[in-house]
């Protein structure tokens, strides 16, 4: 485990950038990217680290083996009232 001293401090929106570029390089489009990127910037920002940026490897390992689709076709068939 890292100690305070070791971690590395960065700014919200530099790590966002970040976050959105390397989604970006791995084919998701720009919108996509970034609102992931946000997500996880302010899970870490609310104190919910377990879901915030140290995910990004993961996700990023998953979309490069092609394990998640980064461009689905979504839609919607019905909805309930």
């Amino acid at each position: 485990h890292l100690s305070d001293k070791d971690m590395k401090k960065f700014a919200a929106a530099q790590l966002e950038a970040f976050a959105g570029r390397c989604l970006e390089v791995l084919r998701l489009p720009t919108e996509d990217a970034q609102l992931v990127a946000r997500c996880l910037v302010e899970a870490d920002l609310r104190g919910q680290s377990g879901h915030g940026i140290q995910r990004l490897p993961m996700y990023a390992d998953r979309l490069r083996a092609k394990l998640v689709n980064p461009q689905p076709k979504i839609r919607v068939d019905r909805t309930s009232p």
